[in-house]
């Protein structure tokens, strides 16, 4: 009974997550994960309500993932990896822990309260494009 109770909880909050978050933010398809985390095909939150941080994990990305001009104070739910470019300038970042360990093309952190180096970015991430700090 418990763990159906449970069940039926976490069908729920995804039904809100989808609603609230997914629907808007991915553009093509996107799927859950075993651990309750998304992947998706291209990513780019606009708004987030009153939220420093991203109410939702991603974990795969296969293009974009876009979290500019947000307010966020931390990388906490960032994919682990993103197919093309990371963008996540003009934040109220001070640290770059739980950036993503792979981006194949452009890693942008520009603009935020931590003035991050290449350095910063290169011992959290893997970036086969280019860093721009």
């Amino acid at each position: 009974m418990e763990k159906l109770i449970i069940e039926e909880f976490e069908l729920k909050r995804r039904e809100e997550i989808e609603e609230k978050y997914l629907n808007r933010w991915v553009d093509g398809e996107w799927s859950w994960n075993e651990d309750g985390s998304v992947n998706a095909h291209d990513v780019t939150i606009y708004s987030i309500d009153s939220c420093k941080k991203i109410p939702v994990k991603f974990n795969k990305i296969e293009r974009n993932f876009l979290v500019s001009n947000l307010g966020l104070e931390t990388l906490e739910n960032c994919p682990d990896e993103v197919g093309q470019s990371f963008w996540c300038q003009a934040n109220n970042l001070t640290s770059l822990e739980y950036a993503p360990k792979i981006v194949g093309e452009d890693f942008e952190c520009y603009g935020n309260l931590g003035n991050f180096t290449i350095k910063d970015v290169e011992k959290v991430c893997k970036v086969s494009g280019n860093i721009i700090v």
